[in-house]
């Protein structure tokens, strides 16, 4: 049986073991106990001060290039699912010259989306950019797709830098 999206589904995959090894990662850091917190008492006006001390520096870049390898995957497994789209409208492989056209069209508003459409619908059935518009990021609940464009599109030209938060409770 025919699986037509199964390189996007094998984008989706590759993201969530990324995504998989990461959270092992950092849950592996937190388990060496390379961060104490301590809090201070300021005798004169009583304010709490806290306060961290890291015994070891986490790998934020490393975090951060695997953040970016879920990213990429994501993204890609949206473009997967353009090509498709155009492959059934074309009712052929996208020419080497069509390709650079061709990806899952993410924009921030309804104007930018009108500006892409016409681009879109040289690719894409009427009923395929009907439904395109309809998961755009101005679109409620889909307004992931907004962070996952701008981290995409910042990560494609240097690192994404995560911050390592530790949320301790104290006694």
């Amino acid at each position: 049986m025919s699986r037509p999206l199964a390189d996007a589904w094998a984008k989706m995959l590759r993201a969530d073991r990324h995504a998989d090894t990461l959270y092992r990662e950092v849950l592996a850091f937190q388990g060496r106990k390379a961060a104490r917190i301590a809090v201070h008492v300021e005798p004169q006006t009583g304010d709490h001060v806290f306060w961290m001390n890291l015994t070891e520096e986490p790998p934020l870049r490393e975090w951060g290039l695997i953040v970016g390898d879920v990213l990429h995957n994501l993204h890609s497994a949206l473009d997967c699912v353009a090509w498709k789209l155009a492959y059934v409208h074309l009712g052929r492989e996208p020419t080497e010259d069509e390709a650079r056209d061709i990806a899952f069209p993410i924009r921030p508003n309804s104007d930018s989306f009108d500006s892409v459409r016409a681009l879109a619908l040289a690719y894409f059935t009427e009923p395929h950019g009907t439904m395109l518009s309809r998961v755009q990021p101005y679109q409620r609940g889909f307004e992931c797709l907004r962070t996952l464009w701008a981290l995409s599109n910042r990560d494609k030209h240097r690192v994404v830098q995560p911050t390592y938060l530790l949320h301790e409770t104290l006694k």
